[in-house]
């Protein structure tokens, strides 16, 4: 048996994004009174994704040879580990803590090994006031915050 590659992986882990989603949008109504609702985009994208997933998976299966590099190991799979468990932490403290000190924290975490702490906090909280400038004040987009409105 072939040995599962980090291409059958993706396919997989996209398959059951796809399939979330689609649960998902069952809940919204298709139509509405004026003709598509909110339910209609949701749907079809889902379930193209669904398709194109199978496909991707059925292909990576018929193929002889791999086309990507088996599953990471080592540091890559640490580096992996790490990111996701960041952001799963993230998601956690974003309703706690607001979106800026939230994302600055995840920012200066997933940077601190490539610059310099001093540049780290400055990307970090550069980033993102930036980026709640842009979605709450110019987009007009309702983003977490916390006692001090930040």
């Amino acid at each position: 048996m072939k040995k599962w590659k980090a291409e059958v992986w993706f396919g997989l882990v996209f398959l059951i994004f796809s399939l979330t989603f689609f649960i998902q949008s069952l809940t919204l109504s298709y139509s509405g009174a004026d003709g598509l609702g909110p339910g209609f985009f949701p749907l079809w994208l889902s379930g193209i994704l669904i398709f194109l997933s199978l496909c991707y998976i059925y292909n990576t299966f018929k193929s002889e040879e791999s086309q990507s590099e088996p599953m990471p190991r080592g540091t890559e799979l640490k580096n992996i580990v790490f990111v996701l468990a960041s952001l799963l932490i993230y998601l956690g403290v974003v309703p706690l803590l607001g979106f800026v000190l939230s994302s600055t924290i995840f920012l200066f975490a997933l940077l601190y090994r490539y610059y310099r702490w001093h540049l780290n906090i400055g990307i970090s909280v550069g980033a993102s006031l930036f980026l709640f400038w842009i979605f709450a004040k110019v987009l007009s987009v309702t983003l977490p915050v916390n006692e001090f409105g930040w």
